[in-house]
């Protein structure tokens, strides 16, 4: 039997009777176990630092104008945000590049100038790959 190219013939097959969940028989949690849970879970709330996406407006680092319209933001990051009628810039902008970088590729590429956020004109201390690798680490 196939359903949706999932095949039950496979080694990782489940096999049994597939029940309606309401004729499931109940098992009380012990208090024990749901103690320990809360125990995680509050553990894990003190302990989560949370920090602002990468595209918050606290992190912008540019945005590069064309006849005085924004068309790109660049964060500190290195996202970049563009309308789909740039989209052909994607494939232009290299992926290792700092957000600097790519303010600089895009502005050139539009014929545009770059508007810094805040006066930032320093060089962000990360990259997007050094952000994903972080977020994709678990840190």
């Amino acid at each position: 039997m196939s359903v949706s190219g999932i095949s039950n013939n496979g080694i990782n097959a489940l096999q049994g009777q597939v029940k309606p969940l309401f004729e499931l028989p109940s098992k009380k949690i012990p208090t024990a176990d749901i103690e320990k849970l809360n125990n995680i879970v509050k553990a894990s709330e003190a302990g989560a630092n949370y920090q602002k996406p990468d595209n918050s407006r606290d992190n912008l680092y540019a945005q590069v104008k064309v006849s005085g319209k924004v068309v790109a933001n660049i964060w500190k990051s290195g996202l970049v945000e563009l309308p789909n009628a740039y989209a052909h810039l994607s494939s232009e902008i290299t992926a290792t590049s700092s957000a600097s970088d790519r303010a600089e590729q895009i502005a050139k590429a539009l014929g545009g100038v770059i508007s810094y956020a805040s006066n930032d004109t320093e060089t962000p201390s990360y990259s997007f790959s050094e952000s994903l690798k972080k977020i994709l680490d678990g840190r």
